[in-house]
């Protein structure tokens, strides 16, 4: 492809590159993310055993040469009855329904860009048929006022272009404010 082609390519977006985008910066897919990933966190503490609670204690500690009260304490939890596998099994059923709530969002903002890209294309499109109608009925009011010249119509007819024409701007005006609140 010659460099003229190339170049014609710059600045345009297709559909996969705002898909991209909206993915990459939606924030209610960084949010979801977020909740995903804090659930995964607690799906892992969950199975853990407690930790152990180790400590010195001490009372009338060096008095009048008396080594006093004082002593050492190690306490540590025992979970039984498979509570860690049962809390561990719900956490990983919270993770599950986070993530398919993250791919769920995921979907929405990609049907909601897909569907705001195609809106956008037809409005565009409407734009140019727009635009394409205004110069043939510009041609309408040219050829009736040459018509009308040459005598070969009445007033009314160029008149009549006249109006048509300034419907289809108003068209084409509706068009552009569509394609502008489409973007």
């Amino acid at each position: 492809e010659d460099a003229g082609d190339a170049g014609s390519e710059i600045g345009v977006l297709r559909l996969e590159d705002f898909v991209q985008m909206a993915v990459a910066n939606n924030p209610t897919l960084q949010q979801a993310a977020a909740v995903v990933h804090k659930a995964q966190g607690i799906r892992r503490q969950v199975g853990l055993h407690p930790n152990p609670t180790v400590g010195y204690q001490g009372n009338e500690i060096g008095n009048d040469g008396a080594t006093g009260q004082q002593g050492a304490f190690f306490s540590q939890l025992i979970v039984t009855g498979n509570k860690l596998g049962l809390n561990r099994a719900v956490a990983e059923g919270d993770v599950q329904q986070l993530l398919w709530e993250l791919e769920a969002q995921r979907y929405r903002v990609r049907n909601d860009v897909q569907t705001q890209f195609y809106a956008t294309l037809g409005a565009q499109r409407r734009l140019e048929l727009a635009e394409e109608l205004e110069r043939i009925a510009e041609e309408g009011v040219g050829a009736a006022t040459e018509l009308f010249e040459a005598e070969e119509v009445a007033r009314p007819d160029v008149l009549q272009a006249e109006l048509q024409l300034g419907e289809v701007r108003i068209i084409r005006q509706n068009a552009e404010y569509d394609l502008e609140a489409e973007w």
